[in-house]
């Protein structure tokens, strides 16, 4: 029995060993976690750090075992201390608080249209929470005004154009007959008042929403004055007025168009050898500086 008891002190002694990295010696401990072995008894030594390590005091091959009481940080021992010992220090949770504790009462909304006939499209939202679904039994546009609990509110459509949320209601850029657009406002039952309407001396044109509110066009648009035909730019506030329209430094052909938080525009021109660029435009005629690396910018 004896032999057994010593054969797991030595097992304990070894264990500490390894896990605190000491030397041994009989002559007792000479850094923070030694080991002696003399005398009978098995003493891993006293620690000088944040916590002690201590396994145990008793005599001969059958004294106590004793995991060590450290009270600091940093201590390896099974003792309540800090650090990376097994106590009963807590871990915090880099991901409190990041889920909300309810997801609320889910709303939902069904719409139908004619899937051979009809067409149907990417939703539009709006800043007070209305969402534009466009679902359309005939080849022309329209969207259904859906409230926040999940009712139809009203519906919008037009020959052909575009709709875009704003932070009240919608703005729309639809055509009207020949060359003619119109810029409006679309409000949560599907009413439209018109702010400007626009004229258009070819079929070049695209749009982008405006951030802070309203939308921009660009492409073949009709100067005032009987001014030259050229690719023009051309902002629309949020109830369809027009706040803004300049030629634009380059004639090339438009094919995208889209505006940045600082209200820079930017457009991608189609230039000669099958490339394409992109300009920025600050608002004035002349560009922004080039950011193109097309082999001549069209800029």
């Amino acid at each position: 029995m004896r032999s057994l008891r010593g054969l797991a002190s030595l097992g304990l002694v070894a264990c500490l060993v390894a896990c605190g990295g000491s030397s041994s010696s009989g002559s007792g401990s000479t850094g923070g976690g030694g080991s002696d072995a003399g005398g009978g008894s098995t003493d891993a030594g006293t620690d000088t750090g944040g916590g002690s390590t201590d396994a145990g005091t008793g005599s001969g091959g059958g004294g106590s075992t004793d995991a060590g009481s450290g009270s600091g940080g940093g201590s390896s021992d099974a003792g309540t201390g800090g650090g990376s010992d097994a106590g009963t220090g807590g871990t915090a949770s880099d991901c409190g608080n990041l889920v909300p504790s309810s997801f609320g009462t889910m709303v939902s909304w069904t719409g139908h249209y004619d899937g051979i006939q009809g067409i149907s499209g990417l939703q539009v939202g709006s800043g007070d929470g209305f969402v534009a679904p466009m679902l359309s039994n005939i080849m022309h546009p329209n969207w259904t005004l859906v409230s926040t609990v999940g009712t139809a509110t009203g519906t919008y459509g037009a020959w052909e154009g575009t709709l875009f949320g704003q932070p009240a209601g919608f703005a729309a850029w639809t055509y009207v007959s020949g060359s003619l657009y119109a810029a409006s406002h679309v409000d949560q039952t599907g009413h439209s008042t018109v702010g400007t309407e626009a004229q258009l001396y070819g079929s070049e044109m695209v749009t982008a929403e405006y951030p802070e509110g309203g939308f921009v066009v660009a492409g073949q648009l009709l100067g005032p004055g009987g001014e030259p035909n050229r690719r023009r730019i051309q902002i629309f506030d949020t109830n369809g007025m027009s706040r803004f329209l300049s030629p634009l430094a380059s004639d090339s052909a438009i094919f995208g168009l889209g505006v940045d938080n600082r209200g820079t525009r930017w457009s991608s021109r189609r230039v000669p050898r099958r490339a394409a660029a992109a300009c920025w435009d600050n608002g004035s005629a002349a560009p922004a500086p080039p950011r193109s690396s097309a082999p001549a910018s069209p800029c």
